[in-house]
């Protein structure tokens, strides 16, 4: 079995399908960099894409019609552990600068007529503030997602 934060090795099979990864946050409000510095860590994945944002923007729902399943990482201000749960569309408002991943999806339904598998992986901090670098908890919590998110994939092949 190949490292959390490496691809799969040649042994294990990519997904079969498109997978994007969109991680958004701050790199400047220390562990809400986490969906950032996982779309980093995984950049080069066999069957992702992985882009790394500040924020969901409306221009992103164009990069959903080129996928098979897209998962959005972020960082949370609650929980133990990294989760990975559906995500389903939801109302996207028009006049927003930036988007939920729920919007997102229903944005690209509307532009596109179809909407990938869509799944959250939330992973907790505990240090918010105007600082750059991660708390020990989000370290934690990037080492979890990794793992989460290799094991995902390997059951998606």
């Amino acid at each position: 079995m190949s490292h959390p934060s490496s691809p799969p090795t040649p042994g294990e099979t990519p997904p079969q399908g498109r997978v994007l990864l969109l991680g958004y946050g701050s790199d400047l409000r220390g562990d809400d960099a986490l969906g950032r510095l996982l779309a980093q860590a995984v950049a080069g994945w066999p069957g992702v894409r992985a882009l790394s944002v500040h924020q969901l923007t409306p221009e992103l729902a164009m990069d959903l019609q080129d996928c098979d399943c897209v998962v959005f990482a972020d960082a949370s201000a609650s929980g133990q552990q990294a989760t990975l749960e559906p995500v389903s569309p939801r109302t996207f408002r028009p006049d927003a600068h930036h988007a939920s991943p729920g919007g997102l999806l229903e944005l690209g339904r509307l532009l596109h007529g179809q909407v990938p598998e869509a799944w959250l992986l939330a992973m907790p901090g505990e240090d918010f503030s105007l600082r750059e670098g991660l708390s020990l908890r989000g370290e934690t919590s990037l080492s979890q997602a990794l793992e989460l998110l290799a094991a995902f994939l390997r059951r998606t092949s």
